[in-house]
């Protein structure tokens, strides 16, 4: 009796071996060994959560660089610049710790977009387009202001809104080397306003209380295009 019962059972066992594949192939899995240096982990390009946090109006960002004692790093690009990656992305995460280190307050300037004004009313049409002719007028009489004539140019000011350089088309490397000098930059500026004994001059924003009048320019001809 016992011996029927151990056959049986070495029937059993040899038939399971017969059936699974693997051991069929002499391949039987294993698992994986460990790693027997360290674990080397690639971050990321670009960190979602490592962003700048633009602010794109202004006046709001004049604000807050003269109540918190910062300066303005100013990013004067457009939507196709943008869209191509061409603009200054910011991207890498040490330029992006930089700008953060310094402080600044970032601020993003692009031309309002165009606007799809199919199936509007006209009276609401116009309102739509007068707002963004405003709105393409500010960002234009900003970066003349500025001094700029190239996209994408950097600008860098004093928190009373002063200008203090620009950079046409700047790689990261040159927007670092700044960014390291923009203490002494800022603290040069404020040095020779109170020198001079008179209030700065910022680049005042369309409803600043302090903003002077700009003497009258001759008008251009009338076939004068504005390159910018």
């Amino acid at each position: 009796m016992n011996r029927c019962v151990t056959v049986l059972a070495a029937a059993v066992f040899a038939a399971g071996l017969i059936a699974n594949p693997a051991f069929a192939r002499g391949t039987v899995p294993r698992a994986p060994k460990a790693p027997s240096g360290p674990v080397v982990v690639v971050p990321s390009a670009a960190d979602p959560q490592d962003a700048i946090d633009w602010l794109t109006d202004y006046e709001e960002a004049c604000k807050v660089a003269a109540e918190e004692k910062r300066a303005l790093l100013i990013l004067i690009s457009t939507d196709d610049l943008e869209r191509t990656s061409q603009s200054c992305r910011f991207a890498g995460d040490v330029i992006r710790r930089t700008v953060r280190d310094a402080k600044v307050v970032p601020l993003k300037l692009l031309p309002a977009p165009a606007l799809d004004l199919a199936g509007l009313r006209p009276e609401e049409a116009k309102k739509r387009q007068e707002v963004l002719t405003e709105s393409r007028k500010r960002y234009e009489e900003l970066a003349k202001r500025f001094g700029v004539t190239t996209v994408p140019s950097v600008v860098y000011a004093a928190p009373d809104g002063a200008k203090l350089t620009v950079q046409a088309a700047p790689s990261d490397e040159d927007i670092r080397g700044v960014l390291v000098r923009l203490p002494e930059m800022v603290k040069a500026q404020a040095d020779a306003v109170a020198r001079e004994g008179k209030k700065p001059e910022p680049v005042a924003g369309k409803d600043d209380p302090g903003k002077q009048p700009e003497p009258k320019k001759p008008e251009p001809p009338k076939d004068t295009k504005d390159d910018f």
